[in-house]
């Protein structure tokens, strides 16, 4: 079973030098009513010819310096500084027994176990608003899925009332895209392993369709001494450590440490699709921090 227990956003709100400036928001955020969106699909963000969807999480196209020396990629529409080390790793991953980790999160979205939530509050507009707010919580219970085994939209959820909601405002709307800060804990059991997968410091993009769905990116990084624990656990293929503790060393490439300069974390990059739903109940929330 994997299980997301803890999801937020990082600053609480718009961080210091948003990117693109377009979407800082200068208002409050309208009367609208809520949009719910839950996670149907989730994807490790995947490169090539040194393209990859994603953010700059250490703005190095600012200061031209990339992490750790580990080469940044191109984002789609051209942007310098996209980081997202992963994908480096992913072809090597895929020939071990960690190629199973994707498809293990998949179904854990369609029976329930994952469903992490979007909330588009005081949205007046699907294009362009000036301020609304995203709240980023969790849906428990046994949802309906269709017969493509994924869920499907249109069904009534209940929140999780162990999760208070994570609100980050104020944000805005751009030609239908939005950007925010954003970080989640997901304790994980693979292998009969129980894990505590943590994304820190990273950035979420959402686009949102005419039905009200939303598609997007989400990035940021994961520490490789834990990683590397995980490894060292009886149930995991004694030879993944190896593999692990090799690529790793070589593709971290961002939280440098202050007394050697190496690099603790990896950058790594989830695509993730939505189907819209309603919830019951009004949100507890708190501010995100």
């Amino acid at each position: 079973m994997l299980a997301a227990w803890w999801v937020g956003c990082g600053g609480g709100g718009q961080p210091e030098d948003p990117k693109p400036p377009a979407l800082v928001a200068t208002c409050e955020p309208g009367g609208a009513a809520d949009r719910g969106v839950v996670i149907r699909g989730l994807s490790f963000g995947r490169a090539a010819d040194g393209v990859s969807d994603g953010f700059d999480l250490d703005d190095s196209s600012a200061s031209g310096e990339s992490g750790c020396g580990i080469p940044d990629f191109e984002s789609p529409d051209g942007d310098p500084g996209i980081d997202n080390a992963f994908a480096y790793l992913l072809p090597a991953l895929e020939l071990t027994e960690a190629a199973a980790v994707e498809s293990l999160i998949q179904a854990a979205i369609d029976a329930g176990d994952l469903m992490i939530t979007l909330e588009l509050s005081g949205l007046d507009d699907l294009q362009n608003d000036d301020c609304f707010e995203l709240l980023i919580g969790r849906a428990i219970g046994t949802p309906m899925v269709g017969t493509d085994g994924r869920l499907l939209p249109g069904q009534t959820l209940d929140r999780d009332p162990a999760l208070p909601l994570v609100r980050v405002g104020e944000l805005a709307l751009v030609d239908g895209v939005f950007e925010a800060p954003f970080e989640i804990s997901i304790p994980v059991t693979i292998f009969e392993i129980e894990l505590e997968f943590a994304i820190t410091d990273g950035r979420i993009r959402g686009t949102i369709a005419p039905d009200g769905t939303v598609s997007g990116v989400f990035a940021g990084g994961v520490d490789i001494e834990y990683l590397l624990q995980i490894a060292l656990e009886e149930n995991v293929d004694d030879g993944l450590h190896d593999i692990l503790a090799g690529l790793l060393g070589t593709w971290a490439d961002l939280a440098p440490d202050s007394a050697t300069g190496e690099c603790t974390e990896v950058s790594i990059t989830f695509g993730y699709d939505t189907s819209e739903v309603f919830f019951f109940g009004d949100p507890e929330t708190t501010t995100g921090g």
